[in-house]
């Protein structure tokens, strides 16, 4: 018996010595992968006005929200009080919809839209504003559409089972959970006595969310920034490149360069107008090959090559140019008709 006894304490020491050490490590995992997450956040000027901008589900643009949003911060100078301010107000004055969250873990008919586990339709922020009631996501969506309208950048944070916020205040990224900062309850059709609530998840470290969302990963709402781009992309009038026979000019900017005419087309000088458009311009000297890069378009180019190649999210396709790239006094110049339709720039030729 004594044996026995022994040899069940040795296996129970040996599973807890082996299960500690694992949990410390996925812990630890998760700590990392959220670290690495949050280096990903953008901190460059035009990403971060991107963010200020109205995206499904986050209409920060809408009087309603903009009066709020107003309303919330008046008086309050600095970012940070004021996405403090919007964090206990979303908190203070949003009541958690259990009746909701219960149809979404019955999986009901009608609240899977997009392939996520809600009705997003429910969840945007101006319907979870009329309400009064949400679950994570309207939380979420609520802030952020808030902070936006206050010109704060601002995603919403997703991962497998909840939803939470960045905000881009003081030069730096803070997250916010309006969510669990939140003690007010709608279920069974009736509202809870409402409650003020605090900030105790407002400007919460990396551990703290690590923690606090331990079992789950987490990504950045990029389908949402990608949208605000594509919305950008179509609502901004394209650059307008005006040309003559002795000038270059990129909206009011003078380039300093001069364009050829050879056999009858125009030829610009391609690397000082693509990075002016914010195109990454690489030449191989070696194979004679020039690859830019903007976004998701690729376009590869060959010395004394009319074939040009353009990939746009992994759609290859193929234009002769009517002239083939050409190096004059060191600088590569292509046709000016293919910068106008490559990039999408208006082209006006002064005569």
């Amino acid at each position: 018996m004594k044996k026995v006894t022994s040899i069940i304490i040795i296996l129970v020491v040996v599973i807890i010595a082996s299960f500690v050490p694992f949990t410390a490590l996925a812990n630890n995992d998760i700590l990392e992968n959220n670290k690495a997450i949050m280096a990903q956040l953008p901190t460059d000027e035009a990403t971060l006005q991107m963010l200020t901008l109205p995206s499904p589900d986050v209409q920060s643009d809408h009087p309603e929200i903009i009066e709020k949003a107003q309303e919330i911060t008046a008086g309050l100078t600095s970012d940070m009080d004021k996405a403090r301010a919007i964090h206990v107000w979303v908190a203070s004055n949003i009541w958690y919809d259990n009746d909701l969250l219960r149809r979404i873990e019955r999986k009901e008919p009608g609240l899977e839209t997009r392939g996520f586990p809600w009705s997003e339709e429910h969840q945007e922020a101006l319907t979870v504003l009329r309400a009064g009631r949400g679950v994570c996501v309207g939380y979420a969506n609520l802030t952020v559409a808030l902070l936006r309208a206050v010109e704060i950048p601002a995603l919403v944070a997703l991962s497998q089972t909840h939803e939470w916020y960045f905000a881009f205040v003081d030069n730096n990224w803070v997250a916010g959970d309006s969510t669990w900062d939140s003690d007010n309850w709608f279920e069974n059709g009736r509202f809870s006595q409402r409650r003020n609530s605090g900030t105790e998840w407002f400007n919460l470290s990396i551990e703290r969310i690590s923690s606090h969302n331990e079992s789950i990963h987490h990504e950045l709402d990029w389908r949402n920034l990608a949208i605000i781009r594509e919305q950008i992309r179509l609502h901004t009038p394209p650059p307008v490149l005006t040309v003559s026979r002795t000038f270059v000019q990129l909206n009011d900017e003078c380039l300093r360069v001069q364009p050829h005419i050879i056999n009858g087309r125009t030829m610009v000088p391609m690397r000082v107008i693509f990075e002016a458009l914010g195109v990454n311009v690489e030449w191989d000297g070696h194979h004679r090959t020039i690859t830019a890069v903007r976004d998701n378009i690729t376009i590869h180019l060959m010395i004394d090559r009319a074939a040009t190649h353009i990939v746009d999210n992994n759609q290859i396709t193929t234009v002769n140019l009517d002239q083939p790239p050409t190096i004059i006094n060191g600088s590569t110049f292509v046709p000016l008709r293919f910068v106008g339709e490559a990039l999408g720039v208006q082209v006006n030729w002064v005569g």
